[in-house]
């Protein structure tokens, strides 16, 4: 009678033509001299086990709800079978399936949209214009989340696209540091003949852990599908990928010192947790700085990091006489005229450089320079980290040199792996 049943079992298989292993529920197999032998779900593999051999622990329900297999979507009751040619409530709406339990979009109401803005099932824009192709890190210079945007150009006249962190989105966040941009101002990739937009922000490493959020903005002031991703987000893919294609051993090793770097900054910046201390980073090739001063007009007042965004290098000079006016100073970066910001003390003006993590043990050239006065500094990022780390109050700032010093050697060992 089992075999029987078995059989009669099979051939309903083959009547449905389809994939087996989706029907396979409490098929009973037996033999004269063996156990009773069934096919459940172990560590949600479909397994052929005995009933005393098995923890029953370790088994899982067999499928239920909403499950895609191989780019088809079915509905599983709750005894593990596919509803055919019959109706299916999801949130809310009612669709229909086939005679192959093949589930399909009913109209405008579809079954289910993932996190790239696109159904599952029939691969409808959420917002009817934009959808999500990717997202990546950008690592060759600033640390910057970029999203790749696959954007229905007819249907989106006058669309804009904003980027900013997710919190600045939200109510009591700061609107006026979310950028907007034209869709002609994005830049473009080309993938297998079809044009995607890419849109990206600049992440300081305090903010490693925050949500990126992009989002289309309507002509008619309405919003599309948001998406976020994060640098952590990014970091955590590479770390937990073999090596291979893409995923190097230097790539790994830049984005582990990257979120060393992040954790720091955090503690020291952000009011993060404190951070895992680093018991050494290797400061002996750094170049010492060095300068020249003629006349006596001018005067070094102090230099530093800012790390709160992008990683800058800032020099302070200050104006020894009131007589002194500082439209009569040329200010150079590397030989190209800078602008300079006056501080809260007039007489005390700022040069501001942005550097990139491979640019921060290159010495830059600071001068300033009238028709009888000069002041010139060679100087690096790294010089600064160096001297922070010998003389900061704190080991949390101490720390935060050492992960400077570590992101700055991997950034360079991963370009010149490239």
């Amino acid at each position: 009678h089992a075999q029987a049943k078995f059989i009669q079992q099979i051939r309903f298989l083959k009547v449905c033509d389809s994939d087996l292993s989706i029907y396979i529920k409490d098929l009973y197999m037996y033999e004269a001299n063996k156990p009773q032998q069934f096919m459940g779900m172990v560590n949600g593999v479909p397994t052929l086990v005995s009933d005393p051999s098995v923890d029953a622990a370790t088994m899982a329900d067999m499928k239920q709800g909403l499950v895609e297999e191989n780019g088809v979507l079915r509905y599983y009751d709750e005894l593990g079978l596919p509803i055919i040619s019959g109706n299916v409530t999801i949130g809310g709406n009612s669709f229909t399936t086939d005679k192959y339990g093949k589930l399909h979009c009913n109209g405008d109401k579809h079954v289910q949209f993932n996190e790239d803005g696109v159904c599952i099932c029939c691969g409808a824009k959420k917002d009817g214009i934009t959808s999500l192709y990717g997202h990546t890190l950008s690592l060759d210079s600033d640390v910057k989340v970029m999203f790749v945007l696959d954007i229905d150009t007819a249907k989106a006249a006058g669309a804009k696209v904003q980027i900013g962190l997710e919190r600045d989105f939200a109510e009591g966040g700061d609107a006026q540091k979310i950028v907007t941009k034209e869709l002609s101002e994005l830049a473009t990739r080309e993938e297998n003949g079809k044009k995607y937009y890419v849109v990206d922000f600049g992440v300081p490493a305090k903010d490693i852990y925050v949500n990126v959020m992009t989002r289309l903005v309507k002509a008619d002031g309405s919003f599309g599908t948001e998406y976020v991703y994060s640098a952590k987000a990014y970091i955590d893919d590479v770390l937990s990928r073999e090596i291979g294609g893409k995923i190097t051993a230097e790539l790994k090793a830049l984005v582990s010192a990257l979120e060393v770097y992040g954790k720091n900054a955090a503690a020291v910046l952000a009011s993060g947790p404190v951070a895992d201390t680093i018991a050494s980073a290797d400061f002996s090739g750094v170049t010492e700085a060095s300068g020249t001063k003629t006349g006596n007009t001018l005067r070094l007042h102090s230099f530093s990091l800012e790390l709160k965004s992008n990683i800058k290098l800032r020099v302070y000079f200050s104006l020894t006489t009131s007589l002194a006016k500082i439209e009569d100073y040329t200010v150079k970066v590397n030989g190209e005229v800078r602008n300079v910001t006056a501080t809260n003390n007039k007489y005390i003006y700022c040069i501001e450089e942005t550097v990139t993590a491979t640019e921060l043990g290159d010495t830059f050239t600071f001068t300033v320079e009238s028709a009888d006065s000069s002041l010139t500094l060679n100087l690096s990022a790294l010089y600064y980290a160096k001297m922070m780390n010998e003389q900061a109050d704190t080991e949390a700032e101490k720390n935060l040199m050492k992960a400077i010093k570590l992101y700055y050697d991997a950034a360079i060992a991963y370009k010149e792996s490239k």
